[in-house]
């Protein structure tokens, strides 16, 4: 590309990034987090009042500056970032912000005896409602103004290759994490003048990455895990004063990790990967989550199962539920539990369809699943679109066989497709849902569900599986993905 057309990119570029605020965006969040916690404050005192609660509302516009401090501690947990967290890591910097700023002020109020007395039923209320409303007020508005113009930070990608690549279709597809690429950086000439996923690719790195930094970008992401450790080191050295934010990506393929942890040992620098669910002491806390949530949600769950189990049972023979031998933790085969979704002669019209249409045939042996399938009933096809007819397998979480989020349950017939992932699937229990039910369900490959339950298995966290079951209710209400 000639300078004259780099010029000519480079104007287009400096006209989009000022298009571009990162403040404003900013700003915007934290006016949520402000708004989500007024009328958390605002509910529970108004719930309280309802039940009987003898005070004055006065009393408690003095705790005005409550959403201030709260904001004031999610700028310390870095909430409010260029970059922001990942999902699991804000949900989890969001609880932690909201119970110390809610026991600061319990420990204030105590230490000033100003004679007011404040209900704690109200206070801990409003404690549980922020923990739910702020989370989503986020995601509300991430969803409303995530394709804005100026929504997100301009980032440059140093290098073209398959690193790159993969940042910008990630970013490009997922607006609301807030990184927009707007322009790729390479020192190969035969990559200079093309387009990944619609950013313009230049180069030379060394002579136009100071022409970025002019423009106005401030992020880049040095994402050349193939060059030599000297260019690397060069790369750093050389733009890493230019860019506030410079995120080194390394080569790390089959080990992709959310708690990574730098260790020091000398001034030579390690990674800890941490293995999350390979942990016994993890894997207890993980079951205690599980059985908490099914026992909370039966209240809910109950009648919602009454319902389905009569419309099962009126609308076609056979019995309400049936069991599919599924392989567990271990090795262990257990039954895991559905509501019926098929005609009772299903195995034999999958017998006589398999046997007359080798297109169908190849589709079951490679997903062990039919887009069209004529066995499954009216009633059958909503529960498997909702994905309700997986209700029963609270029961398989109950006893022990299942958790609520986990791999997918695979049957014997299916071990092959692990490979070498198979002994990190036999150490933890599959579940209900999971990270390729919320990522596109059946629409994804049968590699990427099993790279999706690895990466799970060795990323998990307390907050990651409230984000999964969380996504996964959008899912079924959707019907993603699914059939």
């Amino acid at each position: 590309m000639s300078a004259s057309q780099s010029s000519a990119v480079f104007t287009q570029v400096a006209d989009d990034i000022r298009g571009f605020s990162p403040w404003l965006r900013q700003v915007a969040v934290l006016i949520g987090d402000v708004a989500a916690l007024s009328i958390a404050l605002a509910l529970a005192l108004g719930i309280r009042w309802l039940i009987g609660g003898i005070f004055t509302f006065e009393q408690y516009v003095a705790l005005w500056p409550l959403p201030l401090l709260v904001v004031g501690l999610f700028a310390s947990f870095k909430l409010y970032a260029d970059l922001p967290p990942s999902a699991s890591e804000e949900l989890r910097r969001i609880c932690h912000g909201l119970t110390l700023g809610f026991v600061l002020l319990g420990t204030v109020t105590f230490l000033l005896r100003s004679g007011t007395l404040y209900s704690r039923s109200a206070l801990i209320g409003a404690w549980a409602l922020a923990l739910v409303l702020v989370p989503v007020m986020r995601v509300l508005l991430r969803r409303r103004f995530a394709r804005a113009s100026w929504w997100g930070t301009p980032a440059v990608i140093l290098g073209a290759g398959r690193t790159a690549e993969l940042l910008v279709r990630v970013f490009s597809s997922n607006p609301t994490l807030g990184v927009r690429p707007v322009l790729v950086l390479d020192d190969d000439q035969a990559k200079h003048s093309t387009q990944l996923y619609g950013i313009p690719v230049l180069g030379p790195i060394d002579e136009l990455a100071p022409q970025a930094h002019a423009a106005g970008i401030a992020l880049a992401f040095l994402a050349m895990p193939g060059a030599s450790q000297e260019r690397l080191t060069s790369l750093w050295r050389t733009h890493g004063p230019r860019f506030p934010h410079l995120v080194v990506v390394p080569a790390l393929y089959g080990f992709a990790s959310l708690w990574v942890e730098a260790k020091d040992f000398g001034g030579v620098l390690g990674l800890e990967l941490h293995q999350s669910l390979l942990l016994p002491w993890r894997r207890a806390c993980k079951r205690a989550l599980d059985l908490s949530l099914v026992v909370l949600g039966g209240i809910v769950v109950v009648p919602l199962l009454l319902v389905i189990a009569l419309l099962v049972k009126v609308t076609s023979a056979g019995p309400l539920i049936y069991g599919q031998s599924r392989i567990g933790q271990g090795g262990r085969a257990f039954t895991a539990w559905k509501f019926r979704t098929m005609r009772r002669d299903a195995d034999a019209v999958l017998a006589q369809l398999l046997a007359a249409d080798p297109v169908l045939r190849g589709e079951w042996e490679r997903d062990h699943k039919l887009r069209v399938d004529p066995r499954v009933t009216w009633v059958g096809s909503i529960l498997r679109k909702t994905s309700l007819d997986e209700l029963p397998q609270l029961w398989n979480v109950l006893v022990g066989e299942m958790s609520l989020v986990g791999p997918r349950p695979i049957t014997t017939a299916e071990i092959p497709k692990y490979g070498d992932q198979w002994e990190v699937y036999l150490r933890v229990l599959p579940g209900v849902t999971g990270l390729w039910q919320v990522s596109g369900r059946n629409q994804t490959t049968y590699d990427e569900r099993v790279a999706l339950d690895t990466f799970y298995v060795h990323n998990w966290s307390p907050w990651l599986d409230l984000v999964i079951l969380a996504r996964t209710v959008q899912t079924v209400v959707r019907a993603e993905g699914a059939y």
